[in-house]
């Protein structure tokens, strides 16, 4: 216990107790008042507030995310007014149509990438946007736009290919999974920068 310019200041029981000087103290007679115990704060945790920029951007991510995701089960190529169509999977699945690997052919100097590659690219986009939703953070959001400027590119090339490869038939065009895919991508390009500005 020690004096303080106001009265006793010691511990009791692992808390800090003061003592002010008064009449009638029942513990001390140099004391006057109850004792006033001071108990430790605890630290509130801060919470991140995000702009509403933030949370626009993250919402419409994950529907970019999905769509880029879904849009690999869309007709890529489509031919006799889209009754004969190619998705973007049938370059990974089918036999008769399949791609030299799983992720991109160069048949004919014309590039064509599979539908993998946007289901994959999808799902992380999908990911990460759920994880910038339940934590807060920017860092997800610079990863996203990496990954839709590369669905973006591939979805371009595609486009690009299909249009200048030779067809004997004169009907073959490019599917409607295709400019899903460019939308969407281009969707996830401008919802990240959204969420990182926010």
């Amino acid at each position: 216990m020690v004096w303080g310019a106001r009265g006793i200041v010691g511990r009791r029981a692992g808390r800090l107790t003061v003592r002010l000087r008064g009449d009638g103290c029942e513990n001390c007679a140099r004391c006057g008042n109850q004792d006033q115990v001071a108990y430790p704060q605890r630290a509130v945790p801060k919470v991140r507030k995000r702009k509403v920029a933030f949370w626009a951007g993250a919402g419409v991510m994950v529907l970019s995310g999905i769509l880029i995701l879904v849009s690999s089960f869309f007709p890529w190529m489509s031919g006799f007014f889209g009754v004969l169509s190619i998705s973007g999977m049938d370059l990974v699945t089918n036999e008769q149509i399949r791609i030299d690997n799983l992720f991109v052919d160069y048949g004919d100097g014309y590039p064509i990438f599979g539908g993998l590659t946007s289901l994959i690219l999808g799902l992380l986009v999908t990911l990460l946007a759920v994880v910038m939703l339940a934590a807060r953070a920017k860092w997800p959001a610079g990863l996203a736009l990496l990954f839709c400027l590369v669905s973006l590119g591939i979805a371009v090339t595609n486009l690009s290919s299909i249009l200048r490869m030779p067809d004997d038939t004169g009907i073959m065009s490019a599917g409607s999974g295709l400019y899903v895919l460019i939308l969407f991508s281009f969707l996830g390009v401008t919802s990240s920068i959204m969420a990182l500005s926010g």
